[in-house]
């Protein structure tokens, strides 16, 4: 077989990992768009083209990879949409209601084959996590995400460098939506937001938050709690209470430093699954869609309206 020709949009460090996770899986990156200096030195690396733009002049590839800023996630997906071909897009696909809308001509068309890097679906302890609870009857699940690096000691540009970056998206959007994706990707079932509570501290970056939920068929409650000031390294834990007892998802030990370590294999997992899709072969995929993306998306923005909307009241409260 002919290897997978990949034309990649972004140069930053997911458009890396998710190169350097495809060349191992012997596909070929033809190119990389974007502009200055980083988009030379990627390209280099693995042998490709660069171009400033999206347009017709692009070769011809299997399947494009989208990577760029988040904020232009939405205008790249219309554009390559019209080539026909598979898209993996890094979440969020977009990061406002207003770019959401924008949508709805792909999300109506089923012929489109667009997928969304929500990668915690590939971990495999997280996998056998949910086969544990199937069958189980569940009453609630808690999960827990801290990164360890306060967003004002990233680089500048990078998201989650300022709470609520326009470029980026909320805390809800660039992170949260993580979690909201793994929540229903866990439990198939629709979940409502209750309570929202949220906390940023513009002199060092923290930030934090927590987002209750119940789900309107099973009623089972759910509470996700996100911070961006973890000392000791990337936490990810879950907690489900069924009617058997608990049964909870721990660190590795050690605890990996941050998210592209503890989910590295995760990663190319979710590479390889696109590369089947690619080729056609979906039989155990477990692909976000971009119904799934949009899915996590309403939430994570419902979460940031809240909390908007809570800022605006005099008084002094978790909301700031």
């Amino acid at each position: 077989m002919n290897r997978i020709r990949i034309g990649i949009i972004g140069s930053g460090r997911m458009a890396a990992l998710h190169a350097e996770k495809l060349t191992r899986l012997d596909a070929q990156i033809l190119f990389f768009v974007g502009r200055g200096p980083s988009v030379e030195a990627i390209a280099a690396r693995h042998g490709a083209a660069t171009f400033f733009q999206i347009d017709t002049a692009l070769p011809a590839v299997d399947a494009y990879v989208i990577a760029s800023a988040t904020d232009r996630h939405v205008s790249d997906l219309l554009k390559l949409a019209s080539f026909g071909k598979p898209i993996f897009c890094e979440k969020p696909i977009a990061v406002s209601n207003e770019q959401l809308a924008e949508l709805d001509v792909l999300s109506s068309d089923t012929t489109k084959r667009i997928y969304v890097g929500y990668h915690k679906r590939f971990d495999d302890k997280i996998n056998e996590f949910k086969k544990r609870l199937n069958s189980q009857p569940i009453h609630s699940i808690h999960i827990i995400n801290y990164d360890p690096v306060p967003p004002a000691q990233q680089a500048v540009g990078q998201c989650g460098n300022s709470s609520f970056s326009q470029n980026c998206g909320s805390i809800f959007v660039d992170f949260t939506i993580h979690d909201l994706d793994l929540l229903t990707y866990l439990i198939d079932d629709t979940f409502q937001i209750r309570q929202v509570f949220h906390q940023y501290n513009s002199d060092n970056g923290e930030e934090e938050s927590v987002v209750i939920l119940k789900s309107t068929e099973l009623g089972i409650r759910a509470v996700i709690e996100n911070s961006r000031n973890c000392g000791y390294g990337h936490d990810q834990r879950i907690s489900v209470l069924t009617d058997y007892g608990q049964v909870t998802l721990s660190n590795p030990v050690p605890i990996p430093y941050d998210f592209i370590n503890r989910y590295d294999k995760a990663y190319e997992h979710q590479m390889s699954s696109f590369i089947d899709q690619i080729i056609g072969d979906n039989r155990h995929s477990l692909m976000a869609t971009l119904h799934d993306g949009i899915r996590s998306l309403k939430i994570a923005l419902s979460c940031e309206s809240v909390v908007n909307r809570e800022a605006k009241r005099d008084y002094s409260g978790f909301h700031k």
